[in-house]
């Protein structure tokens, strides 16, 4: 199954964030992810709160695992990242992606952490019926529907531009207001903003 792998890092080196990101990260790194192997799409950003990070779509788990071990021997080896340390990680096995088919440049992300008692298989399920019940098409927004380890379900998204991700924040909220999406979503989530700064992949 489909995994997805986020990483978050804190600090500061030489360069400013986003040239380390281009000249260093998008350069050296990404092509060795990519010889791995299961590689599908990965994205680099720098979040609103001033950490680095990337988002990766893997064919499963096992391929995940191995390109945390190559960005490990990578950055060990050529101090790139020195001055940042790793300061969160968000995974899990993806439970679908809406609007996959959709496709545009994003500049924009956010994602958001909902905790809940609905697996990510039953929160997608509803996100579906509750879109058929109004022949809503969405907002045209892809979204990766993410089952985190610690229980919670992970909601991240793309956007080209931040006009869209505030008016997929206004339709999200109003959409939980639809019982059946109170019942598997009751909780406001943690949202983390950032700016895209890289893209590859479908």
């Amino acid at each position: 199954m489909a995994y997805y792998l986020v990483r978050f890092y804190s600090g500061s080196g030489d360069r400013p964030p986003e040239q380390l990101i281009r000249e260093v990260v998008d350069n050296e790194l990404r092509p060795k992810l990519q010889q791995g192997g299961g590689l599908n799409r990965y994205i680099t950003f720098i979040a609103d709160d001033g950490r680095i990070g990337s988002a990766s779509v893997y064919e499963t788990k096992e391929a995940a695992q191995n390109g945390l071990q190559i960005a490990r021997e990578w950055a060990n080896s050529t101090g790139a990242m020195q001055g940042y340390r790793l300061s969160q990680t968000l995974e899990g096995e993806i439970a679908a992606t809406i609007d996959a088919d959709i496709h545009y440049k994003p500049a924009f992300g956010m994602a958001r952490l909902f905790p809940t008692q609905a697996t990510a298989a039953q929160v997608v399920e509803t996100i579906k019926q509750a879109r058929a019940a109004t022949q809503d098409t969405g907002s045209n927004i892809r979204t990766v529907i993410v089952q985190l380890p610690d229980g919670r379900v992970g909601s991240f998204a793309a956007y080209d531009s931040q006009e869209r991700r505030e008016q997929h924040t206004a339709a999200i909220r109003k959409a939980r207001e639809n019982h059946e999406m109170q019942r598997v979503l009751p909780n406001d989530p943690e949202n983390i903003a950032v700016r895209i700064i890289t893209s590859t992949g479908p």
